[in-house]
């Protein structure tokens, strides 16, 4: 059985307890200890009955665990994971919920959740650290890079490329054919017909580019990040 922690305490990482909890409920897998977060007033508080355990120092010296970064902001997601792979020696697995359907020749990438319901179709790449949430469908031939976010029942069709830290909203959809740019994002509700510009924003049916991102715009919080490496601070 592997040991596991989820780094974060936020909303994301609630999902992917969630779809820890279903999958071990089906055949126990993973033995889960409890989870990481950088803020010092949540350390040796709860979540779901489970300890918030420290920040990244916790893993000194605890090789080969099992860890999802739980951080739902794209860019904060991947810098913190260069940090544990920097430092650490983690193990990023790829959680499916029982409920989601993958076709065959899909090919996903390690640290990668797909939630309830979602569906990866047939003869498509889904990179490493992105999230397919809640009845989100990816169709044949995609091109889905690293640590990009497809959220709640959006749709995306065939041999579309979708690069890296890219975000789909809630119910958005994409046609055939299409290319969204790295570090763009697609707001709820919207249809893209034509291909994205990286680093912008774009809403509407169909789509319009609305403004372009700064790194402050991709990246408000700094909390996300870990402390400086030093001493464990376990508790």
């Amino acid at each position: 059985m592997k040991d596991f922690v989820i780094y974060g305490a936020g909303g994301w990482a609630r999902e992917v307890f969630g779809i820890l909890s279903a999958l071990n409920s089906d055949k126990e897998s993973y033995r889960f200890h409890g989870f990481l977060d950088s803020k010092p007033e949540l350390v040796g508080t709860s979540l779901f009955g489970y300890p918030i355990l420290g920040n990244s120092c916790w893993l000194e010296g605890r090789k080969n665990f099992a860890i999802i970064v739980g951080i739902g902001n794209t860019l904060a997601r991947k810098r913190m994971v260069e940090l544990l792979k920097e430092n650490y020696q983690p193990y990023f697995p790829i959680l499916v919920h029982p409920q989601a359907h993958i076709g065959p020749y899909v090919s996903i990438g390690e640290g990668s959740v797909l939630h309830a319901k979602s569906v990866a179709t047939v003869n498509l790449n889904l990179g490493k650290h992105a999230i397919l949430n809640v009845g989100a469908v990816i169709s044949h031939e995609n091109e889905i890079a690293d640590y990009v976010s497809i959220h709640p029942n959006s749709s995306v069709a065939g041999a579309v490329k979708i690069r890296e830290g890219a975000e789909l909203g809630t119910c958005s959809s994409v046609i055939h054919g299409i290319e969204i740019g790295k570090w763009s994002v697609i707001g709820a509700g919207s249809t893209v017909i034509r291909n994205i510009e990286p680093f912008s924003v774009n809403v509407g049916v169909p789509t319009r580019t609305v403004k372009f991102l700064s790194e402050h715009d991709l990246y408000p919080d700094k909390t996300v990040l870990p402390l400086p490496k030093q001493a464990n601070d376990t508790l």
